[in-house]
């Protein structure tokens, strides 16, 4: 888990004027505290990725509001560390791989759905890989972001990052 700093570098980070995404920036300071992990799968049925793994970078995220940033930033973060995957602060360029956001909100009968794209790029930003995906909470608001539940969250999170691993292990 991160420790309270790595938290608390993290937040700062989102607090730009910009909606920003910045679950790489959260980490930095603990990037050290990340350990070798074994391939394979990790308890829960995450997926591990190698010993090996190439630092990833996560690009400003367009599209919600600050406290859903936070929130993602958090589950990113979280879910990263849990797979083994090491991130690194975005500003540094010192990743192999860029990872930029969207994601929009899509306000319906059955619930709130989110819809997210993420672009795996190269040091030289060429996409090298597409994930995208949409999670549905049953909530429904008048402001669609605010119906977006922890649950919803951490699933995309979680589904986001289990695509990256395989992607990064099938390299």
């Amino acid at each position: 888990m991160a420790g309270a700093g790595t938290v608390q570098t993290m937040m700062r980070a989102l607090r730009a004027p910009v909606v920003v995404f910045a679950a790489a920036g959260l980490l930095a300071g603990c990037a050290s505290t990340i350990t070798a992990v074994q391939d394979g799968e990790a308890p829960g049925g995450q997926v591990r990725v190698q010993r090996d793994t190439p630092r990833l970078a996560f690009a400003p995220l367009t599209g919600p509001p600050q406290p859903v940033a936070d929130s993602l930033a958090r589950s990113f973060a979280g879910a990263a560390l849990a797979r083994g995957l090491v991130l690194a602060p975005y500003r540094r360029r010192r990743s192999a791989y860029v990872v930029k956001g969207f994601i929009s909100i899509v306000p319906g009968k059955n619930g709130t759905t989110a819809v997210y794209i993420w672009d795996v790029l190269s040091p030289d930003l060429k996409r090298l890989h597409r994930i995208s995906g949409q999670s549905t909470d049953r909530a429904s608001r008048e402001d669609p972001w605010t119906a977006l539940g922890p649950q919803t969250i951490d699933a995309i999170a979680e589904t986001t990052l289990d695509q990256l691993a395989l992607w990064l292990a099938s390299r």
